[in-house]
Protein backbone atom coordinates (compact mmCIF):
# COMPACT_ATOMS: atom_id res chain seq x y z
CA UNK A 1 0.00 0.00 0.00
CA UNK A 2 1.19 3.56 -0.63
CA UNK A 3 2.72 5.55 2.17
CA UNK A 4 0.43 7.93 4.08
CA UNK A 5 1.27 11.34 5.44
CA UNK A 6 0.37 12.71 8.88
CA UNK A 7 -3.16 13.61 7.76
CA UNK A 8 -3.89 10.05 6.64
CA UNK A 9 -3.83 10.93 2.95
CA UNK A 10 -1.51 9.19 0.50
CA UNK A 11 1.62 11.05 -0.39
CA UNK A 12 1.59 12.54 -3.88
CA UNK A 13 4.88 10.98 -4.84
CA UNK A 14 7.23 13.51 -3.30
CA UNK A 15 9.85 10.86 -2.61
CA UNK A 16 9.91 10.04 -6.30
CA UNK A 17 10.03 13.74 -7.08
CA UNK A 18 13.18 14.01 -5.00
CA UNK A 19 14.57 11.03 -6.86
CA UNK A 20 13.71 12.78 -10.11
CA UNK A 21 15.61 15.85 -8.99
CA UNK A 22 18.67 13.85 -8.01
CA UNK A 23 18.66 11.80 -11.20
CA UNK A 24 18.08 14.80 -13.44
CA UNK A 25 20.75 16.94 -11.83
CA UNK A 26 23.19 14.05 -11.56
CA UNK A 27 22.75 12.70 -15.07
CA UNK A 28 21.75 15.72 -17.14
CA UNK A 29 23.73 18.52 -15.54
CA UNK A 30 27.05 17.22 -16.93
CA UNK A 31 25.39 17.03 -20.35
CA UNK A 32 24.21 20.62 -20.12
CA UNK A 33 27.65 21.76 -19.01
CA UNK A 34 29.20 19.87 -21.91
CA UNK A 35 26.89 21.55 -24.42
CA UNK A 36 27.33 25.07 -23.15
CA UNK A 37 31.07 24.68 -22.71
CA UNK A 38 31.77 23.59 -26.28
CA UNK A 39 31.77 27.08 -27.70
CA UNK A 40 33.98 28.44 -24.95
CA UNK A 41 36.41 25.51 -25.03
CA UNK A 42 36.83 25.66 -28.78
CA UNK A 43 37.25 29.41 -28.64
CA UNK A 44 40.03 29.17 -26.07
CA UNK A 45 41.77 26.42 -28.07
CA UNK A 46 41.59 28.42 -31.28
CA UNK A 47 43.03 31.53 -29.62
CA UNK A 48 45.89 29.61 -28.04
CA UNK A 49 46.77 28.13 -31.41
CA UNK A 50 46.68 31.53 -33.06
CA UNK A 51 48.83 33.00 -30.31
CA UNK A 52 51.31 30.13 -30.65
CA UNK A 53 51.59 30.56 -34.41
CA UNK A 54 52.10 34.28 -34.02
CA UNK A 55 54.86 33.70 -31.50
CA UNK A 56 52.98 35.35 -28.68
CA UNK A 57 53.92 34.02 -25.26
CA UNK A 58 50.50 34.40 -23.67
CA UNK A 59 46.90 34.81 -24.70
CA UNK A 60 45.93 38.46 -25.28
CA UNK A 61 43.74 40.28 -22.80
CA UNK A 62 40.87 40.16 -25.29
CA UNK A 63 40.85 36.38 -24.97
CA UNK A 64 40.58 36.68 -21.20
CA UNK A 65 37.57 38.94 -21.65
CA UNK A 66 36.08 36.45 -24.11
CA UNK A 67 36.50 33.62 -21.63
CA UNK A 68 34.65 35.68 -19.01
CA UNK A 69 31.78 36.15 -21.42
CA UNK A 70 31.63 32.42 -22.10
CA UNK A 71 31.68 31.64 -18.38
CA UNK A 72 28.77 34.01 -17.85
CA UNK A 73 26.93 32.37 -20.76
CA UNK A 74 27.41 28.92 -19.21
CA UNK A 75 25.96 30.09 -15.91
CA UNK A 76 23.03 31.70 -17.73
CA UNK A 77 22.37 28.45 -19.59
CA UNK A 78 22.03 26.54 -16.32
CA UNK A 79 19.35 28.82 -14.87
CA UNK A 80 16.37 27.60 -17.00
CA UNK A 81 17.39 23.99 -16.44
CA UNK A 82 17.64 24.32 -12.66
CA UNK A 83 14.36 26.27 -12.57
CA UNK A 84 12.55 23.56 -14.54
CA UNK A 85 13.91 20.72 -12.40
CA UNK A 86 12.86 22.60 -9.26
CA UNK A 87 9.32 22.98 -10.61
CA UNK A 88 9.10 19.29 -11.49
CA UNK A 89 10.44 18.26 -8.10
CA UNK A 90 7.89 20.41 -6.29
CA UNK A 91 4.74 20.02 -8.37
CA UNK A 92 4.86 16.69 -10.25
CA UNK A 93 2.19 14.21 -9.11
CA UNK A 94 2.74 10.46 -9.46
CA UNK A 95 -0.60 9.47 -11.02
CA UNK A 96 -1.69 8.49 -14.58
CA UNK A 97 -3.84 10.96 -16.50
CA UNK A 98 -6.34 10.65 -19.37
CA UNK A 99 -4.89 8.96 -22.52
CA UNK A 100 -2.02 7.57 -20.47
CA UNK A 101 -4.24 4.92 -18.86
CA UNK A 102 -3.74 2.75 -21.94
CA UNK A 103 -0.20 2.09 -20.68
CA UNK A 104 -1.62 0.14 -17.71
CA UNK A 105 -3.67 -2.08 -20.02
CA UNK A 106 -0.64 -2.75 -22.24
CA UNK A 107 1.56 -3.62 -19.25
CA UNK A 108 -1.17 -5.96 -18.02
CA UNK A 109 -1.29 -7.63 -21.45
CA UNK A 110 2.50 -7.92 -21.44
CA UNK A 111 2.54 -9.60 -18.03
CA UNK A 112 -0.23 -11.93 -19.19
CA UNK A 113 1.70 -12.86 -22.33
CA UNK A 114 -1.04 -11.45 -24.56
CA UNK A 115 0.70 -8.31 -25.86
CA UNK A 116 1.05 -8.24 -29.66
CA UNK A 117 2.52 -5.89 -32.23
CA UNK A 118 -1.01 -5.01 -33.32
CA UNK A 119 -1.68 -3.59 -29.84
CA UNK A 120 1.10 -1.06 -30.40
CA UNK A 121 0.77 -0.46 -34.14
CA UNK A 122 -2.49 1.43 -33.91
CA UNK A 123 -3.58 5.00 -34.34
CA UNK A 124 -5.24 7.18 -31.75
CA UNK A 125 -7.23 9.74 -33.79
CA UNK A 126 -4.58 11.10 -36.20
CA UNK A 127 -1.45 9.95 -34.34
CA UNK A 128 0.50 6.74 -34.82
CA UNK A 129 2.49 6.82 -31.56
CA UNK A 130 4.00 3.34 -31.65
CA UNK A 131 7.55 4.49 -30.73
CA UNK A 132 6.74 6.56 -27.60
CA UNK A 133 4.05 4.11 -26.44
CA UNK A 134 6.54 1.26 -26.70
CA UNK A 135 9.01 3.31 -24.67
CA UNK A 136 6.38 4.12 -22.04
CA UNK A 137 5.24 0.51 -21.70
CA UNK A 138 8.84 -0.71 -21.33
CA UNK A 139 9.56 1.99 -18.76
CA UNK A 140 6.36 1.20 -16.86
CA UNK A 141 7.29 -2.47 -16.77
CA UNK A 142 10.75 -1.58 -15.46
CA UNK A 143 9.61 0.90 -12.78
CA UNK A 144 6.17 -0.50 -11.88
CA UNK A 145 4.76 2.48 -13.75
CA UNK A 146 6.46 5.46 -12.14
CA UNK A 147 5.20 8.77 -13.55
CA UNK A 148 8.30 10.67 -12.27
CA UNK A 149 10.42 8.24 -14.31
CA UNK A 150 8.36 9.19 -17.38
CA UNK A 151 8.89 12.87 -16.68
CA UNK A 152 12.63 12.31 -16.33
CA UNK A 153 12.55 10.58 -19.72
CA UNK A 154 10.71 13.54 -21.23
CA UNK A 155 13.39 15.87 -19.90
CA UNK A 156 16.17 13.64 -21.20
CA UNK A 157 14.69 13.56 -24.70
CA UNK A 158 14.30 17.36 -24.64
CA UNK A 159 17.96 17.68 -23.68
CA UNK A 160 18.79 15.48 -26.67
CA UNK A 161 16.94 17.92 -28.95
CA UNK A 162 18.88 20.78 -27.38
CA UNK A 163 22.19 19.05 -28.09
CA UNK A 164 21.28 18.51 -31.76
CA UNK A 165 20.11 22.12 -32.15
CA UNK A 166 23.34 23.47 -30.68
CA UNK A 167 25.35 21.17 -32.95
CA UNK A 168 23.48 22.72 -35.89
CA UNK A 169 25.10 26.11 -35.32
CA UNK A 170 27.71 27.04 -37.96
CA UNK A 171 31.08 25.40 -37.35
CA UNK A 172 32.94 28.68 -37.60
CA UNK A 173 30.87 30.09 -34.74
CA UNK A 174 32.29 27.53 -32.36
CA UNK A 175 35.75 29.04 -32.82
CA UNK A 176 34.55 32.63 -32.66
CA UNK A 177 35.10 35.02 -29.80
CA UNK A 178 32.18 37.32 -30.47
CA UNK A 179 29.94 37.59 -27.44
CA UNK A 180 26.61 37.43 -29.31
CA UNK A 181 27.42 33.95 -30.56
CA UNK A 182 28.39 32.72 -27.12
CA UNK A 183 24.98 33.71 -25.85
CA UNK A 184 23.08 31.72 -28.46
CA UNK A 185 23.49 28.55 -26.39
CA UNK A 186 21.75 29.88 -23.25
CA UNK A 187 19.12 31.37 -25.57
CA UNK A 188 18.45 27.89 -26.94
CA UNK A 189 18.31 26.45 -23.41
CA UNK A 190 15.81 29.11 -22.35
CA UNK A 191 13.51 28.31 -25.27
CA UNK A 192 13.79 24.52 -25.36
CA UNK A 193 13.41 24.09 -21.58
CA UNK A 194 10.75 26.76 -21.12
CA UNK A 195 8.24 26.14 -18.33
CA UNK A 196 5.53 27.47 -20.66
CA UNK A 197 5.14 23.89 -21.93
CA UNK A 198 4.03 22.83 -18.44
CA UNK A 199 1.47 20.31 -19.69
CA UNK A 200 4.12 18.34 -21.55
CA UNK A 201 6.59 18.47 -18.65
CA UNK A 202 4.00 17.16 -16.16
CA UNK A 203 2.29 14.55 -18.34
CA UNK A 204 4.34 11.48 -19.23
CA UNK A 205 2.06 10.69 -22.19
CA UNK A 206 3.48 13.74 -23.98
CA UNK A 207 6.69 11.83 -24.59
CA UNK A 208 5.29 11.41 -28.10
CA UNK A 209 5.83 15.13 -28.77
CA UNK A 210 9.35 15.22 -27.34
CA UNK A 211 10.39 12.14 -29.34
CA UNK A 212 8.86 13.62 -32.50
CA UNK A 213 10.78 16.89 -32.08
CA UNK A 214 14.06 15.10 -31.40
CA UNK A 215 13.64 12.83 -34.43
CA UNK A 216 12.75 15.75 -36.71
CA UNK A 217 15.77 17.86 -35.72
CA UNK A 218 18.07 14.82 -36.07
CA UNK A 219 16.68 14.12 -39.54
CA UNK A 220 17.00 17.72 -40.75
CA UNK A 221 20.44 18.15 -39.21
CA UNK A 222 21.76 15.07 -41.01
CA UNK A 223 20.46 16.25 -44.38
CA UNK A 224 21.76 19.79 -43.88
CA UNK A 225 25.32 19.11 -42.78
CA UNK A 226 26.24 15.72 -44.23
CA UNK A 227 26.08 14.22 -47.71
CA UNK A 228 27.08 10.57 -47.28
CA UNK A 229 24.78 7.59 -47.68
CA UNK A 230 25.14 6.87 -43.96
CA UNK A 231 23.72 10.26 -43.02
CA UNK A 232 20.84 9.73 -45.46
CA UNK A 233 19.99 6.42 -43.80
CA UNK A 234 20.16 7.99 -40.32
CA UNK A 235 17.96 10.90 -41.44
CA UNK A 236 15.43 8.52 -42.99
CA UNK A 237 15.39 6.42 -39.82
CA UNK A 238 14.81 9.55 -37.72
CA UNK A 239 11.99 10.61 -40.06
CA UNK A 240 10.37 7.19 -39.59
CA UNK A 241 10.62 7.58 -35.80
CA UNK A 242 9.09 11.07 -36.03
CA UNK A 243 6.23 9.76 -38.20
CA UNK A 244 5.58 6.92 -35.73
CA UNK A 245 5.51 9.30 -32.77
CA UNK A 246 3.24 12.21 -33.65
CA UNK A 247 1.29 13.20 -36.75
CA UNK A 248 3.36 16.36 -37.26
CA UNK A 249 6.40 14.11 -37.71
CA UNK A 250 5.16 13.32 -41.21
CA UNK A 251 6.34 16.80 -42.18
CA UNK A 252 9.94 15.59 -41.89
CA UNK A 253 9.58 13.90 -45.29
CA UNK A 254 8.68 16.95 -47.46
CA UNK A 255 11.07 19.17 -45.47
CA UNK A 256 13.86 16.64 -45.93
CA UNK A 257 13.18 16.57 -49.67
CA UNK A 258 13.54 20.37 -49.76
CA UNK A 259 16.97 20.10 -48.14
CA UNK A 260 18.04 17.38 -50.59
CA UNK A 261 16.92 19.44 -53.60
CA UNK A 262 18.70 22.59 -52.36
CA UNK A 263 21.90 20.80 -51.32
CA UNK A 264 25.08 20.67 -53.38
CA UNK A 265 25.65 16.96 -52.71
CA UNK A 266 26.65 14.57 -55.46
CA UNK A 267 24.03 12.14 -56.76
CA UNK A 268 21.33 14.51 -55.57
CA UNK A 269 18.72 13.03 -57.90
CA UNK A 270 19.32 9.48 -56.65
CA UNK A 271 19.15 10.65 -53.04
CA UNK A 272 15.90 12.47 -53.74
CA UNK A 273 14.30 9.46 -55.44
CA UNK A 274 15.30 7.19 -52.57
CA UNK A 275 13.89 9.67 -50.08
CA UNK A 276 10.59 9.91 -51.97
CA UNK A 277 10.32 6.11 -52.12
CA UNK A 278 10.83 5.84 -48.37
CA UNK A 279 8.31 8.64 -47.77
CA UNK A 280 5.64 6.92 -49.86
CA UNK A 281 6.26 3.64 -48.03
CA UNK A 282 5.91 5.40 -44.68
CA UNK A 283 2.66 7.13 -45.68
CA UNK A 284 1.17 3.84 -46.88
CA UNK A 285 2.16 2.11 -43.64
CA UNK A 286 0.75 5.03 -41.66
CA UNK A 287 -2.62 4.80 -43.39
CA UNK A 288 -2.74 1.03 -42.95
CA UNK A 289 -2.43 1.26 -39.15
CA UNK A 290 -5.59 0.33 -37.28
CA UNK A 291 -7.28 2.30 -34.54
CA UNK A 292 -9.78 5.08 -34.19
CA UNK A 293 -10.10 7.55 -37.05
CA UNK A 294 -12.24 10.67 -37.18
CA UNK A 295 -15.59 9.75 -38.70
CA UNK A 296 -16.17 13.25 -39.99
CA UNK A 297 -13.55 15.29 -41.79
CA UNK A 298 -13.59 18.85 -40.39
CA UNK A 299 -14.31 21.68 -42.77
CA UNK A 300 -11.29 23.49 -44.14
CA UNK A 301 -10.97 26.84 -42.33
CA UNK A 302 -10.83 30.10 -44.24
CA UNK A 303 -7.48 31.67 -45.08
CA UNK A 304 -7.94 34.46 -42.53
CA UNK A 305 -8.87 32.01 -39.77
CA UNK A 306 -5.92 29.77 -40.67
CA UNK A 307 -3.45 32.66 -40.48
CA UNK A 308 -4.92 33.79 -37.16
CA UNK A 309 -4.68 30.26 -35.79
CA UNK A 310 -1.07 29.95 -36.98
CA UNK A 311 -0.04 33.27 -35.41
CA UNK A 312 -1.65 32.25 -32.10
CA UNK A 313 -0.09 28.77 -32.29
CA UNK A 314 3.39 30.27 -32.66
CA UNK A 315 2.92 33.30 -30.42
CA UNK A 316 1.53 31.19 -27.59
CA UNK A 317 4.94 29.56 -27.14
CA UNK A 318 6.53 32.73 -25.75
CA UNK A 319 3.50 34.72 -24.57
CA UNK A 320 1.13 33.64 -21.80
CA UNK A 321 -2.37 33.61 -23.35
CA UNK A 322 -3.83 34.87 -20.06
CA UNK A 323 -2.47 38.30 -21.05
CA UNK A 324 -4.86 38.33 -23.99
CA UNK A 325 -5.24 36.66 -27.37
CA UNK A 326 -4.65 39.96 -29.16
CA UNK A 327 -1.15 40.22 -27.66
CA UNK A 328 -0.37 36.62 -28.58
CA UNK A 329 -1.62 37.24 -32.10
CA UNK A 330 0.54 40.33 -32.55
CA UNK A 331 3.66 38.57 -31.26
CA UNK A 332 3.05 35.58 -33.53
CA UNK A 333 2.49 37.85 -36.53
CA UNK A 334 5.71 39.78 -35.75
CA UNK A 335 7.57 36.48 -35.54
CA UNK A 336 6.28 35.46 -38.95
CA UNK A 337 7.33 38.86 -40.31
CA UNK A 338 10.86 38.44 -38.99
CA UNK A 339 10.94 34.92 -40.42
CA UNK A 340 9.94 36.36 -43.82
CA UNK A 341 12.85 38.84 -43.52
CA UNK A 342 15.26 35.97 -42.82
CA UNK A 343 13.78 33.97 -45.71
CA UNK A 344 14.35 36.91 -48.05
CA UNK A 345 18.00 37.05 -47.02
CA UNK A 346 18.20 33.27 -47.44
CA UNK A 347 16.82 33.44 -51.00
CA UNK A 348 19.45 36.03 -51.87
CA UNK A 349 22.14 33.71 -50.48
CA UNK A 350 20.98 30.29 -51.69
CA UNK A 351 24.38 28.68 -51.19
CA UNK A 352 24.51 29.49 -47.48
CA UNK A 353 23.83 26.06 -45.92
CA UNK A 354 23.44 27.50 -42.41
CA UNK A 355 20.65 29.86 -43.45
CA UNK A 356 18.95 27.06 -45.37
CA UNK A 357 19.08 24.69 -42.41
CA UNK A 358 17.47 27.04 -39.90
CA UNK A 359 14.82 28.26 -42.32
CA UNK A 360 13.73 24.66 -42.94
CA UNK A 361 13.76 23.95 -39.19
CA UNK A 362 11.43 26.93 -38.81
CA UNK A 363 9.12 25.51 -41.47
CA UNK A 364 8.41 22.46 -39.32
CA UNK A 365 6.44 24.29 -36.57
CA UNK A 366 4.78 26.43 -39.25
CA UNK A 367 3.59 23.29 -41.01
CA UNK A 368 2.54 21.73 -37.69
CA UNK A 369 0.54 24.87 -36.89
CA UNK A 370 -1.26 24.66 -40.24
CA UNK A 371 -2.04 20.96 -39.64
CA UNK A 372 -3.44 21.81 -36.21
CA UNK A 373 -5.51 24.64 -37.64
CA UNK A 374 -7.07 22.25 -40.15
CA UNK A 375 -7.97 19.67 -37.51
CA UNK A 376 -8.70 21.74 -34.40
CA UNK A 377 -10.01 25.13 -35.55
CA UNK A 378 -13.55 24.11 -34.59
CA UNK A 379 -12.47 24.14 -30.92
CA UNK A 380 -11.85 27.89 -31.07
CA UNK A 381 -8.85 30.15 -31.49
CA UNK A 382 -7.87 29.98 -27.83
CA UNK A 383 -7.14 26.28 -28.25
CA UNK A 384 -4.25 27.28 -30.55
CA UNK A 385 -2.39 28.63 -27.51
CA UNK A 386 -2.61 25.34 -25.59
CA UNK A 387 0.53 24.51 -23.63
CA UNK A 388 0.77 21.08 -25.28
CA UNK A 389 1.62 22.75 -28.62
CA UNK A 390 4.47 24.78 -27.16
CA UNK A 391 7.16 22.12 -27.55
CA UNK A 392 6.77 22.10 -31.34
CA UNK A 393 5.99 25.81 -31.69
CA UNK A 394 9.10 26.70 -29.68
CA UNK A 395 11.24 25.31 -32.52
CA UNK A 396 10.04 28.25 -34.61
CA UNK A 397 11.55 30.72 -32.16
CA UNK A 398 14.77 28.72 -31.85
CA UNK A 399 15.13 28.74 -35.64
CA UNK A 400 14.21 32.41 -35.80
CA UNK A 401 16.82 33.43 -33.22
CA UNK A 402 19.49 31.46 -35.10
CA UNK A 403 18.37 32.93 -38.43
CA UNK A 404 18.43 36.48 -37.07
CA UNK A 405 21.93 35.90 -35.69
CA UNK A 406 22.97 34.75 -39.17
CA UNK A 407 21.52 37.90 -40.71
CA UNK A 408 23.67 39.95 -38.34
CA UNK A 409 26.75 37.82 -38.98
CA UNK A 410 26.44 37.80 -42.78
CA UNK A 411 26.07 41.57 -43.20
CA UNK A 412 28.54 43.18 -45.60
CA UNK A 413 30.71 46.20 -44.84
CA UNK A 414 29.08 48.77 -42.53
CA UNK A 415 26.51 51.01 -44.18
CA UNK A 416 23.40 52.86 -43.11
CA UNK A 417 21.23 50.01 -44.39
CA UNK A 418 23.39 47.31 -42.78
CA UNK A 419 23.34 49.12 -39.44
CA UNK A 420 19.57 49.39 -39.62
CA UNK A 421 19.21 45.67 -40.35
CA UNK A 422 21.52 44.80 -37.45
CA UNK A 423 19.54 46.94 -35.06
CA UNK A 424 16.23 45.44 -36.16
CA UNK A 425 17.44 41.86 -35.89
CA UNK A 426 19.16 42.48 -32.54
CA UNK A 427 15.96 44.05 -31.21
CA UNK A 428 14.05 41.02 -32.45
CA UNK A 429 16.36 38.57 -30.65
CA UNK A 430 16.27 40.53 -27.39
CA UNK A 431 12.50 40.85 -27.54
CA UNK A 432 12.01 37.12 -28.17
CA UNK A 433 14.24 36.13 -25.27
CA UNK A 434 12.69 38.62 -22.83
CA UNK A 435 9.19 37.40 -23.66
CA UNK A 436 10.26 33.76 -23.40
CA UNK A 437 11.97 34.33 -20.04
CA UNK A 438 8.97 36.16 -18.56
CA UNK A 439 6.49 33.57 -19.82
CA UNK A 440 8.62 30.69 -18.53
CA UNK A 441 8.77 32.35 -15.11
CA UNK A 442 4.98 32.73 -15.08
CA UNK A 443 4.66 29.03 -15.87
CA UNK A 444 5.09 28.28 -12.18
CA UNK A 445 1.43 29.11 -11.61
CA UNK A 446 0.36 26.43 -14.08
CA UNK A 447 2.59 23.88 -12.34
CA UNK A 448 1.03 24.82 -9.01
CA UNK A 449 -2.51 24.57 -10.42
CA UNK A 450 -1.78 21.10 -11.81
CA UNK A 451 -0.48 19.95 -8.42
CA UNK A 452 -3.51 21.33 -6.61
CA UNK A 453 -5.85 19.54 -9.01
CA UNK A 454 -4.07 16.18 -9.32
CA UNK A 455 -3.04 15.57 -5.70
CA UNK A 456 -6.61 15.16 -4.39
CA UNK A 457 -7.46 13.02 -7.42
CA UNK A 458 -4.51 10.74 -6.63
CA UNK A 459 -5.72 10.34 -3.06
CA UNK A 460 -9.20 9.48 -4.34
CA UNK A 461 -7.70 6.87 -6.69
CA UNK A 462 -6.00 5.15 -3.77
CA UNK A 463 -9.22 5.15 -1.71
CA UNK A 464 -11.44 4.29 -4.67
CA UNK A 465 -14.09 6.86 -3.80
CA UNK A 466 -15.26 10.37 -4.76
CA UNK A 467 -16.29 10.05 -8.45
CA UNK A 468 -15.94 13.80 -8.98
CA UNK A 469 -12.24 13.68 -8.13
CA UNK A 470 -11.69 10.46 -10.06
CA UNK A 471 -13.10 12.02 -13.22
CA UNK A 472 -10.18 14.45 -13.15
CA UNK A 473 -8.00 11.48 -14.07
CA UNK A 474 -10.35 9.98 -16.67
CA UNK A 475 -13.90 11.11 -17.51
CA UNK A 476 -15.15 7.55 -18.11
CA UNK A 477 -15.54 6.34 -14.51
CA UNK A 478 -16.23 2.70 -15.41
CA UNK A 479 -13.01 2.46 -17.44
CA UNK A 480 -11.08 4.20 -14.67
CA UNK A 481 -12.29 1.74 -12.01
CA UNK A 482 -11.32 -1.17 -14.24
CA UNK A 483 -7.87 0.38 -14.67
CA UNK A 484 -7.65 0.81 -10.90
CA UNK A 485 -8.22 -2.91 -10.48
CA UNK A 486 -5.35 -3.58 -12.89
CA UNK A 487 -3.08 -1.30 -10.86
CA UNK A 488 -3.98 -3.14 -7.66
CA UNK A 489 -3.54 -6.59 -9.17
CA UNK A 490 -0.20 -5.76 -10.82
CA UNK A 491 1.09 -3.44 -8.07
CA UNK A 492 1.53 -0.55 -10.48
CA UNK A 493 1.62 3.22 -10.09
CA UNK A 494 0.00 4.31 -6.78
CA UNK A 495 -0.16 0.68 -5.66
CA UNK A 496 3.42 -0.31 -6.45
CA UNK A 497 5.69 -1.64 -3.73
CA UNK A 498 8.34 1.08 -3.23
Amino acid sequence: MPELDRTGSPRDGCSWSRLLEVLALGALLPLIVLVVSRAGALTDTARRRLASRAGVGRVPQAAVSTRSVHRAARVAALVPFVYLVALLSRYAVDVPFWDEWIVGSLVDAWLSGALSVGDLWTRSTAHLSVVPITMLVALARLTSWSIPAELALNLTVAIGSLVVLVAGLPVEWRASGQWRRAWLVPAFVLLVLSARQWENWLWGWQLQIFVCVLAVVVSLDGLSHRTGIGSLIVSAGAAIVASCSFAAGLLSWPLGLVLIILSSARHKTARGLLWVALAVTMFVAYQSAGGANPSVTPAVPSLVLTLQYLALYLGGAIVDPSIGLATVLVVGACGLGLYALCAWHGIRNRRDAARRHWLVVGLFPIGAGLMTAAGRHDLGLRFATSSRYTTIAMLFWVALVASLALVIDRQAQPSVRAIGVRRLTTLGIVGILLLAAWTSFRGRESFRTWHGRMSPARAALVRGDDPELLRRLLPDLDVLLEQRRILQRRHLSVFRDD
